[in-house]
């Protein structure tokens, strides 16, 4: 055993350039005493340390890693991390309000924008005087633009004044024009980019627990076993991680499921099954990829607790000119209010395949096809939940 010792201000100099006056940086040890504070308050005052302390226990009471508190009538933040592979805790507090008010001079601002708007009605309500009457004919062409198409410029007419106008109207048009296509282009790329970091957020914790089940059924010697959840787990890789495209066949997607599926059956046994029913007209649909493993993922871990037995089935069949999917399960089910903790929950267990949560799906749903689509939860407490996702049909 080696013993090393630092003096807590030698300490603090690894963390307090991160500080400003508008936050500190606690640290606690095991029985979560403060050891070490930029803010010399939190280790001598009695009635700081009270306040970090009740908001510590409020942290560990709702389990969560940040909570807001109203303190002497401002806002106080705190938020509060583990150190790994230590009962040691850092703290963050921060002082929003004070941080914006040392930013920003709110009544400067106020003035200078009272002052640029008084300005500009003043000059736009001369310059309107001075250009009602040559102005109407102008406006009167400039309705034509109304439904939205910013190909139709006005013609070039009238004084010298109104010309000029006209001319700059047409290329303000023009400008606008390349800047919405510019802007189109971009959210094009930003959607892309989120649905191919949603594709890539494959779970390192997953492949190793994965590997270690191979391994010990290697022990064991069930070479076929191995074999198989070997197989699946390269071909689930393949799919996730080489396919590159946004977009794969239903049938790519349902394989990808029953590999999902087999190798999570040989991991925790054959409790839970899964039964696929999928039309013939459905599997060459474009769906877009692990669109559907989140509800699989959720139906395993969720709707069959401490290793209940069940059935998963998974529709998938034309409708209304739509592919209707639907995933049901005959667990437990959820409540209403343990459906809008689903449904705002971003990731999932770390141990399970993406960590892609169903608000994540629902996001990417919009995201590709707009806000029309979506997911539909329906539950009941006993009686097992089902999920119905819609695309439109596209080969």
């Amino acid at each position: 055993m080696i013993l090393l010792t630092i003096k807590e201000k030698d300490f603090r100099n690894n963390y307090e350039v991160f500080t400003t006056s508008s936050n500190d940086i606690l640290i606690f040890n095991q029985d979560n005493e403060i050891i070490s504070s930029n803010y010399t308050e939190y280790l001598t005052s009695s009635s700081e340390i009270e306040k970090v302390w009740d908001a510590l226990e409020e942290m560990q009471d709702k389990k969560s890693s940040m909570i807001t508190r109203q303190e002497n009538g401002q806002r106080t933040v705190y938020l509060m991390q583990n150190f790994h592979n230590t009962d040691y805790k850092a703290m963050g507090v921060i002082h929003p309000d004070q941080a914006f008010e040392s930013v920003y001079d709110f009544r400067y601002i106020i003035e200078v924008t009272v002052a640029i708007t008084a300005a500009a009605i003043l000059i736009i309500f001369i310059l309107v005087r001075q250009q009602t009457k040559p102005l109407s004919k102008l406006i009167e062409n400039m309705r034509k633009v109304q439904d939205g198409r910013l190909d139709k410029l006005v013609k070039v007419e009238g004084t010298q004044e109104i010309r000029e106008l006209s001319a700059t109207y047409n290329d303000m048009l023009g400008e606008l024009d390349n800047y919405i296509q510019k802007l189109m282009q971009v959210e094009k790329s930003k959607r892309e980019a989120e649905i191919h970091s949603l594709q890539m957020q494959i779970n390192p914790h997953y492949i190793y627990n994965t590997l270690a089940s191979v391994k010990w059924l290697i022990w064991q010697g069930d070479k076929e076993k191995s074999v198989q959840v070997i197989d699946a787990f390269i071909q689930l890789l393949r799919n996730t991680i080489s396919n590159k495209n946004e977009f794969i066949t239903l049938k790519e997607e349902i394989e990808n499921l029953k590999n999902y599926v087999l190798i999570n059956q040989i991991r925790y046994g054959n409790q839970v099954n899964v039964d696929f029913y999928v039309t013939p007209d459905c599997e060459e649909q474009k769906v877009p990829k692990l669109i559907l493993q989140p509800f699989v993922e959720n139906a395993f871990f969720h709707a069959f607790p401490q290793g209940e037995k069940g059935t998963i089935s998974i529709f998938v069949r034309q409708s209304d000119g739509l592919l209707r999917v639907e995933i049901e399960d005959n667990g437990i089910g959820m409540s209403s209010e343990t459906l809008r903790d689903l449904l705002n929950k971003k990731n999932a267990s770390r141990e399970h395949f993406t960590g892609i949560g169903v608000n994540n799906v629902d996001d990417r749903m919009k995201l590709i096809y707009g806000e029309n689509y979506g997911i539909l939860i329906e539950s009941q407490e006993g009686r097992g939940t089902k999920i119905t996702v819609c695309f439109p049909l596209n080969k």
